[in-house]
């Protein structure tokens, strides 16, 4: 067996050749990538302009299995998360903070055929999406928040202070936050 470890942790391998011990057993890879900036791999890994992911950086672990012969053969699941990035499918786009998808990859290791957990991805996406839309809507807010005070200041002539002004984006926010999820836990 071999393992290797960055001092960082951003990059640990370890690879268990058992198919040649006194007691064979399987052949193990585990693979661990942190803090790797996604258009590093994105050009690598799809032949697209643009790529459906880019920008941001991606952790990503793998733990599969080898078969060693005339030709490496390798079976394992990847588990991507990639971590502000910007994801395009079907013409949308948007930046995410945070997304998981499950990679199955397989085959002959100088070609692997890599297949995409739909059911994971979708989920994923669906979470995600509740993620984009509360920020969507927290922008929208804030906008529409400083263009009605500047109004109203217009209006009566007198300037809204700044604290004034940030306790109603706060109150404001807050309430958002409560609609979409994630607004602050009351004591």
């Amino acid at each position: 067996s071999l393992r290797i470890r960055q001092t960082n942790d951003d990059l640990a391998l370890s690879v268990v050749l058992a198919s040649i011990a006194r007691e064979p057993a399987e052949d193990r890879f585990q693979l661990m990538i942190r803090n790797l900036p996604t258009d590093e791999i994105s050009t690598q890994l799809v032949d697209a302009d643009p790529p459906p992911f880019s920008g941001g950086r991606l952790n990503a672990e793998i733990d599969g299995r080898m078969l060693l012969g005339s030709t490496v053969e390798i079976a394992a699941p990847i588990d991507v998360e990639l971590i502000d990035s910007r994801i395009r499918i079907g013409g949308e786009e948007a930046t995410i903070p945070r997304l998981t998808l499950r990679l199955d990859v397989g085959g002959e290791l100088s070609d692997p055929a890599i297949a995409i957990d739909e059911e994971t991805l979708a989920e994923s996406l669906r979470d995600a999406g509740h993620a984009v839309l509360a920020e969507k809507a927290r922008s929208e807010a804030e906008k529409h928040l400083d263009d009605g005070i500047q109004r109203l200041e217009e209006k009566v002539g007198i300037e809204i202070p700044s604290d004034v002004r940030d306790g109603i984006g706060e109150a404001l926010g807050n309430g958002l936050g409560d609609l979409f999820g994630g607004g602050k836990k009351k004591p």
